[in-house]
C-alpha cells in the first residue's frame, strides 16, 4: 500500500513540471505588433522633418520716379510781365502775388482765399513778354508753416483774353518739401505749348486755411534774343565812371565803345571797394527794357555772376533797384554775348548804377568787354 502511494505521488509531480514548462496560446482577438516594427516606428516619427511653409518671393519697392531735368533749360522768370500780375486774393501786407517772381527766398505770397470770398480755392494770372513754351517748373517753399504748401493744382495758359484758358498740367499730390525756403523737384508739363498768358489754380493745400510759396520757376528751352523787338540805345550813354578804375587801357568806359577787343578788367579790392561799381549816366531819360553783356578775351571766371541795376533821376534821389540776377550764367566763350536779361521793374531814369558782388569764379578780378542797352521799340 505504501508503495502504491508513493507511486502516485510521483508521477502527479511529473506531470505538474510538464504543466509549468508549457506556453499559454494567445487569446483569438489579440495580436501583437514585432518589437522591432515598433521602435522603427517611433525613430521615424521622431526624426522626421517638420513640415515648412512654401517659399514667397520677397517684396520689392518700386523704383522713385526719375526727377525731371532742367539742365540745360533757361529760367523763364525775367520774361514775367509783372505789372500784368493779377488775382483777387492779394495777400497780406507785403506779401503779394508778385513776390513769386521776383528771386527772392526772402519773400513770399502768403494769402488765407475766403477774405476775399466764399471760394477756398486761390487762382493766379500772369502774362509773358513774349510766348514762351513752359517745359517744367519748380515751386519753392516759404519760410514757416509747411502745411500751407500747396499740394493740388492745374496750369492752365491761353494766347488772348478772348480764347478758353486750356490746361496743359494737372498735379493732384504736390508733396512739397516739408524744409523751408527750399525748392520743390521740377514738374514736368503736360501738354506744353507756346503761350503769352498763364494761370495757376491751387485747389488745395496741406492742411491749413491759409496758402503760401515764396517762388515760381518756369523753365524752357533757351529763347534767342529778338532784337527786332528793342532799340540799342548804347550810344545814349553820357557819361560812366567807377572807383574801380581799371588796368591800363582797361577802364570802365570800353563797356560802352561798341568794341569787343576792349576790356574793363580791375580788382575792386585794390581800390577799396568790396563790390564792383559802375555809374552811367544818359544824355535823356530813357527806360531801359533789358540790356546784354559781352565777356572778354581770357578768364571766363572773372564774368560777372550776381549783380543788382538800380536808377534815379538826379543826384538827390535815392538809388532804386529795378533788377536783380542771382545767376548771371554768362557764356564761358571768349567775345560772346550772354542772354538777354528782362529788366523787372523798368522805368524812365537818367541815372542807372550796376553793382557786381559776385563774379563766376569768387574770385577778385572782375572784367566784360561790352554792356549793350536796349529799350523796347
Amino acid at each position: 500500500m505504501k508503495k502504491l502511494l508513493a507511486f502516485l505521488l510521483t508521477a502527479g509531480m511529473i506531470a505538474s513540471f510538464a504543466a509549468c514548462g508549457e506556453s499559454a496560446p494567445a487569446p483569438a482577438n489579440e495580436t501583437e505588433a514585432p518589437a522591432a516594427d515598433t521602435a522603427a516606428a517611433e525613430t521615424e516619427a521622431e526624426t522626421a522633418a517638420p513640415e515648412t511653409e512654401p517659399e514667397t518671393e520677397a517684396e520689392t519697392e518700386a523704383p522713385a520716379p526719375a526727377v525731371y531735368n532742367i539742365s540745360g533749360l533757361e529760367l523763364y522768370t525775367q520774361y514775367v510781365d509783372v505789372a500784368t500780375v493779377s488775382t483777387v486774393a492779394t495777400g497780406f501786407s507785403g506779401e503779394g502775388p508778385a513776390n513769386v517772381f521776383d528771386e527772392s527766398f526772402d519773400t513770399k505770397w502768403c494769402v488765407r482765399p475766403t477774405e476775399f470770398g466764399d471760394d477756398d480755392t486761390l487762382w493766379l494770372e500772369w502774362g509773358m513778354k513774349r510766348p514762351v513754351t513752359v517745359k517744367a517748373y519748380v515751386i519753392s517753399t516759404a519760410n514757416d508753416e509747411e502745411t500751407r504748401n500747396p499740394e493740388k493744382w492745374t496750369l492752365s495758359a491761353r494766347n488772348s483774353d478772348s480764347e478758353d484758358w486750356v490746361v496743359i498740367d494737372t498735379v493732384e499730390s504736390g508733396n512739397l518739401p516739408f524744409d523751408y525756403l527750399t525748392d520743390s523737384d521740377p514738374f514736368e508739363v503736360d501738354a506744353p505749348g507756346a503761350y503769352q498768358f498763364y494761370q495757376l489754380h491751387f485747389t488745395e493745400n496741406m492742411g491749413a486755411d491759409i496758402y503760401q510759396f515764396s517762388e515760381f520757376k518756369m523753365y524752357g528751352d533757351a529763347l534767342p534774343f529778338d532784337d527786332s523787338a528793342y532799340n540799342l540805345v548804347t550810344d545814349k550813354v553820357a557819361s560812366v565812371e567807377s572807383l574801380s578804375v581799371g588796368y591800363d587801357n582797361e577802364g570802365c568806359e570800353n563797356v560802352f565803345d561798341g568794341d569787343t577787343d576792349t576790356k574793363w578788367c580791375t580788382r575792386p579790392g585794390e581800390h577799396d571797394q568790396e563790390t564792383l561799381v559802375l555809374d552811367f549816366k544818359m544824355s535823356e531819360p530813357v527806360e531801359l527794357a533789358g540790356y546784354i553783356f559781352t565777356t572778354a578775351n581770357d578768364a571766363e571766371d572773372r564774368n560777372p555772376e550776381v549783380w543788382t541795376l538800380s536808377a534815379r533821376n538826379n543826384d538827390t534821389d535815392e538809388w532804386t533797384v529795378i533788377d536783380t540776377v542771382t545767376a548771371g550764367d554768362l557764356p564761358f566763350d571768349y567775345f560772346t554775348d550772354s542772354k538777354f536779361f528782362a529788366i523787372d521793374n523798368p522805368g524812365i531814369y537818367t541815372d542807372y548804377r550796376l553793382e557786381v558782388t559776385d563774379n563766376m569764379g569768387g574770385i577778385d578780378c572782375f572784367q566784360f568787354s561790352e554792356l549793350k542797352l536796349y529799350t523796347n521799340k
